[in-house]
């Protein structure tokens, strides 16, 4: 079996098969490599990992191809896959250099850092009922405020919606355990009611209050510890 060279003239088959791959796939990786510059620009988190992707894809592809190129009959494909590779890291680049000269990437519009402590407004602010140990507040941050995060990342994680987490000390609320949410400004407001009335209904919660801050808040603890009520 001839390995580095054909025993035989290559066929017509094989020349036109080596015509098309040397055509089509480096077309196929630019235009790769442009569709993930795209992605890679819509994400506001994380977009580090777009970059690692895009490199390892086009890596992948030269690798592949360095290796084809030592059997005669793949050689075109080699030159043609690793092309590909170079052209899809070089499309990528170029098109995040782009699109970030035009100011279209979201992570470059990121909300500018704001103060939020308990003299803030908040969306939501939470009293715990009197007796909800530490370890059942943490779960139901786990289990209610907290979701699936993926697509985003792995694990748990607060909604996309939400801005800020603030855990309050009893100093700070009337005596009880209580925490702050705040909502981003673009949040959908269908979103932010369903996730308020999850709150709202669990029996470790006191009452809710909306869109207050955390110190302006005055109600009787006496009160607040009878039932659980829905301050609009």
């Amino acid at each position: 079996m001839h390995v580095i060279h054909s025993g035989s003239p290559i066929s017509a088959s094989q020349k036109r098969f080596n015509r098309i791959v040397i055509l089509l796939l480096p077309s196929l990786g630019a235009l790769v490599g442009g569709w993930e510059a795209l992605e890679c620009s819509h994400i506001r988190f994380g977009y580090v990992a777009s970059y690692a992707a895009a490199i390892a894809l086009g890596g992948l592809a030269l690798v592949v191809g360095l290796l084809s190129l030592i059997y005669w009959r793949t050689r075109k494909l080699g030159v043609a896959l690793m092309g590909c590779g170079v052209l899809s890291i070089a499309t990528f680049y170029g098109g995040i250099a782009l699109l970030i000269k035009t100011d279209r990437v979201a992570w470059r519009h990121e909300p500018p850092m704001q103060r939020f402590g308990p003299d803030q407004s908040a969306s939501v602010v939470i009293y715990f009922r009197h007796g909800v140990s530490d370890q059942q507040i943490e779960q139901f941050i786990s289990d209610v405020l907290e979701e699936d995060a993926r697509p985003r990342h792995d694990g748990r994680d607060y909604p996309a919606f939400v801005d800020s987490y603030l855990r309050l000390s009893p100093n700070q609320a009337h005596g009880f355990d209580a925490c702050a949410i705040t909502f981003r400004p673009e949040s959908k407001k269908v979103e932010t009611v369903e996730y308020v009335n999850r709150i709202i209904v669990e029996p470790r919660v006191a009452k809710v209050f909306r869109d207050v801050a955390p110190q302006k808040i005055d109600a009787p603890p006496s009160e607040l510890d009878r039932k659980a009520a829905h301050q609009p």
